[in-house]
């Protein structure tokens, strides 16, 4: 996790961090810089070697409530199979338990009353998790009551819920209130095509909800812009890592359409400016996405390819007229 302050330093709006911060006091730190603190947590308990960890306070408090409430997920053996995923291995929680599912989610509440929100991350809230390798030789008779508990556990706790729901295949989820995106584009290996991001976190924005889009390359500024356009344009929160190189899943990068550029807030939603080419105009500029297949001219200037996107400040601060600064022309930190 990266450090509290650098988190604070570089303006981030929200933070989601291991429960383990709460421990160290980095999550009272943030809040009190005014950065909303959210907790990142997974369908299991780590455990190194089969070993549960125990050594924070709410891995303590979710072992001693699994163990005591028949909360561990079982194999047709009778026996808790160990998640094998890149990097983490660990014990499976049975939320087909639904009184164990009910109190598992009050306790997350009880952990930290405010806490902004919970990142149930790997869990799917229609389908369950038998999608996760070492899981795969579960009877799939297990995985519908498993999801159903998965929504009554996240339905217990108070702050807002950042879940995945169907692989985006819809997401009338009502335990749900931000979705995220990862494994964005066009390429057969992706999850969701940029098209589909952004009609999904309009749709999210237009009940009320948002998206959580993250930009998981660095090798690519048209795929930043694109991504951070189409957050831009729905609301959605926004995040930058790559992925690709030695220890780029831990260092956010800041992208220059957040961080550079200051818009101000939206003047109206979004609009169809041209064939899958979408505008939205702000206080002190506006933002152009193209998720299309044709490329798209906004002047002589500016002509904004396919799976790209535009940035642009228009005024200053003070809402005075200032010569255009892009997406385009500013470099990456």
């Amino acid at each position: 996790m990266p450090d509290w302050r650098d988190i604070a330093r570089q303006g981030y709006a929200a933070a989601i961090l291991s429960a383990r911060a709460r421990d160290t006091g980095a999550a009272d730190s943030l809040r009190a810089r005014g950065v909303l603190v959210g907790y990142h947590l997974q369908p299991w308990l780590p455990a190194w070697d089969g070993a549960p960890e125990t050594t924070f306070v709410l891995d303590r408090t979710l072992y001693r409530l699994a163990s005591a409430s028949d909360g561990w997920l079982r194999d047709t053996k009778g026996l808790i199979p160990l998640v094998h995923e890149p990097g983490i291995t660990g014990l499976p929680y049975a939320f087909s338990n639904t009184p164990f599912a009910q109190r598992f989610g009050r306790a997350l509440g009880d952990f930290d009353p405010r806490a902004s929100f919970w990142y149930f991350d790997y869990g799917d809230m229609k389908y369950g998790v038998g999608w996760v390798t070492s899981l795969r030789a579960m009877d799939p008779k297990v995985w519908p009551p498993y999801a159903a508990g998965y929504r009554i556990m996240a339905s217990q706790v108070r702050a807002k819920r950042v879940c995945f729901y169907g692989k985006g295949d819809d997401f009338l989820c009502p335990e749900c209130d931000v979705y995220p995106f990862e494994s964005v584009g066009n390429e057969p290996r992706d999850l969701y095509r940029y098209d589909r991001t952004l009609a999904m976190c309009r749709a999210a924005e237009r009940a009320g909800k948002r998206g959580l889009i993250f930009c998981q390359r660095a090798d690519s500024a048209a795929h930043r812009r694109c991504l951070a356009s189409i957050a831009l344009l729905t609301g959605a929160w926004f995040n930058w890592r790559d992925f690709a190189v030695p220890e780029g899943f831990d260092r956010n990068l800041a992208d220059p359409e957040h961080f550079d550029l200051d818009l101000g807030a939206p003047r109206d939603t979004m609009r169809e400016i041209a064939p899958a080419v979408w505008r939205r105009e702000f206080r002190r500029g506006f933002v152009i996405a193209n998720v299309g297949s044709a490329p798209y001219r906004l002047s002589g200037a500016y002509t904004i390819d396919s799976s790209d996107g535009l940035v642009i400040q228009t005024r200053d601060r003070s809402g005075r007229a200032m010569r255009w600064r892009d997406d385009i022309s500013i470099k990456a930190k």
